[in-house]
């Protein structure tokens, strides 16, 4: 379907559904999904080296935040 035609049938409300290549827009979404994947892995692994963590630490931490934002 040339595009002339395809914005005709478009503007006219018709479905156009037939003529448009699905997958190609799906792999371009999966690119992007991948390449933000990369980049928040690159962003763990630039971020320094783990450490041990106490929850119930970081639990006292948090109530004491929302304790002092509350006053």
């Amino acid at each position: 379907m040339k595009a002339s035609e395809f914005d005709k049938k478009f503007d006219a409300g018709e479905d156009v559904s037939d003529a448009i290549d699905w997958s190609q827009a799906h792999e371009k979404r999966q690119q992007a999904k991948l390449e933000e994947l990369r980049t928040m892995i690159a962003e763990g692994d630039n971020s320094g080296v783990a450490t041990a963590q106490d929850m119930d630490e970081i639990k006292r931490a948090v109530r004491r935040k929302e304790r002092s934002a509350d006053t």
